[in-house]
């Protein structure tokens, strides 16, 4: 489905907040260590992840990868 300007999104039709729930204790304490360590490695390492990411950008150019 493609809109031309977001007024067309009819938001009540398209999420639906009956499936939310919380996260659990030991899922958001992985997610928050994953983050940790994903934003260590990127600033430890700056170098070789933006050559990384460079070589990924060649190979799949129109896929963002962050």
């Amino acid at each position: 489905m493609k809109f031309s300007s977001r007024m067309d999104l009819d938001i009540s039709s398209t999420l639906d907040f009956g499936n939310l729930r919380l996260i659990e204790e030991d899922d958001l304490e992985a997610i928050i260590a994953m983050e940790g360590m994903i934003a260590h490695a990127r600033n430890t390492d700056i170098e070789q992840y933006l050559c990384y990411t460079t070589r990924l950008d060649k190979l799949i150019p129109q896929t963002k990868i962050d």
